[in-house]
């Protein structure tokens, strides 16, 4: 038979017809994922960086199309019940109307990648109303399942543990150092950065007692709530780096011009594979990654106060709670410290976002960033140094977005760390994926080995 699928999903449709004879499983109603190749073969388990296809029949259509035609949903693995409502994992149900007459469609792309790992239903919602009704077809549901997205994993620590896209589309692996980037000061901007960005109050009145300023004033829940984390990108780091090294050697001051002219946007953008500065911010180096944040959050004058939220000298506390910001990159040099911010990322980021350490209340501070974007919060986070775990606690935030911590004492003798995180569903991560981060400043120089 002749079969003809309507691909409606893009800006211009296309219809595609091919010659086959459908399997023996393709009645009325019928529905499976499947490859993209137009084999209609049935696949169970994608990997994150792959598309999901359907592949199906149809015999009824949905108001408003004349011929064969439903909604699809990809649905988290549950129990259904006659009523609920359907609500696409990944946002929008996809229409598929079939031109062949006969109501057979093959190979039809329902999502693309990145995917989330899990264990998924398919609907086929007949009437297109979205709520479940006994003509509707439900693939899945319960302890069964319609198909499965799994991550890449290696081996290590006596764990399995889940690769971040990173690995995948740069070729090293999550959080390790290249070539000097990044450094543990600039890998402590970016934790910390984040720790103030989902929960500001907190980091406030948690993390800025000890400010020379009354910070009383500043980050106000009305006027700055909590905002997602930012990712870890190599090149902005490696744009901030260049600009820090460029102001101490040529000295041409404090400014966001390079010091041959260039505009900050033109040599930000220059280090990006996809164009997407979003913001800059300069101070001096304080040599202490929390202080330096904090004077970003403070500045202040003659005043004993740090300046006051909306008073119009708040634009550094601004860009770093900015919520169009998605991506960040820290650099230092000698008296420079830069935050160079995008608004677009090219990586798809584990829950085990970033982590480091720094220096507090006399004690080593080890600080993880965990976010779930579906909201659900870890089993457990650990830190493991030297070969022995810790469990963490969390510090400030929510459980599915916020920073965990746990405090040691210092040693003045160099230690190895590394952090990990076991999911809800529980999907192990480590960060960084290979090597230790050392506790530079407390016996080590080197912020990263093997």
């Amino acid at each position: 038979m002749a079969m003809c699928t309507h691909h409606g999903r893009f800006a211009v449709a296309v219809t595609f017809c091919v010659v086959i004879g459908l399997p023996a499983v393709a009645a009325a109603n019928t529905l499976w994922s499947s490859d993209c190749d137009m084999m209609f073969d049935p696949i169970s388990v994608f990997g994150i960086t792959e598309t999901i296809c359907v592949s199906g029949d149809l015999d009824h259509s949905v108001p408003g199309q004349f011929l064969p035609s439903a909604h699809v949903y990809i649905v988290k693995n549950r129990v259904w019940q006659l009523g609920d409502h359907f609500v696409d994992h990944w946002g929008d149900s996809d229409l598929i109307v079939t031109t062949g007459g006969g109501g057979g469609f093959v190979s039809e792309v329902v999502q693309g990648p990145p995917l989330e790992p899990g264990e998924y239903d398919l609907v086929l919602d007949e009437h297109g109303d979205g709520v479940y009704t006994s003509d509707d077809l439900v693939i899945g549901a319960g302890t069964d399942y319609a198909l499965k997205v799994v991550i890449d994993a290696f081996f290590a620590d006596g764990f399995e543990y889940g690769t971040a896209l990173w690995t995948t589309t740069r070729g090293h692996s999550y959080g390790v150092e290249v070539d000097g980037i990044p450094v543990w000061y600039e890998r402590a901007l970016v934790v910390i950065n984040n720790a103030v960005r989902m929960a500001p109050q907190e980091y406030r009145d948690t993390y800025m007692l000890d400010h020379s300023r009354d910070t009383s004033g500043i980050l106000l829940p009305e006027n700055f709530p909590a905002v997602n984390p930012l990712v870890y990108t190599e090149g902005l780091n490696r744009a901030a780096r260049y600009h820090t090294n460029d102001l101490y050697v040529n000295k041409c001051g404090f400014q966001h011009q390079s010091c041959d002219g260039t505009s900050a946007g033109t040599r930000v953008n220059s280090f990006l594979s996809t164009p997407c500065y979003n913001g800059e911010v300069l101070h001096i180096n304080y040599s202490e990654p929390r202080r330096q944040v904090n004077e970003w959050l403070c500045p202040y004058g003659a005043s004993p106060d740090c300046f006051a939220d909306g008073s119009g000298s708040d634009q550094h506390r601004i860009h770093l709670m900015r919520d169009t910001h998605v991506a960040l990159g820290a650099g230092v040099s000698p008296g420079y410290a830069v935050q160079d911010y995008g608004y677009c990322n090219d990586v798809f980021a584990p829950p085990l976002l970033d982590g480091s350490h720094i220096f507090f209340e006399g004690n080593l501070l080890f600080m993880a960033t965990y976010f779930d974007s579906p909201g659900y919060p870890p089993q457990e986070v650990v830190l493991v140094i030297d070969g022995v775990e810790h469990a963490m606690s969390l510090g400030i935030g929510q459980a599915q977005a916020g920073t965990y911590t746990a405090s040691l004492v210092e040693t003045e003798q160099c230690r190895s760390y590394f952090f990990r995180a076991t999911t809800s569903p529980g999907l192990i991560y480590r960060y960084p994926e290979a090597g230790r981060l050392q506790t530079v400043g407390d016996g080590c120089t080197e912020t990263w080995v093997p």
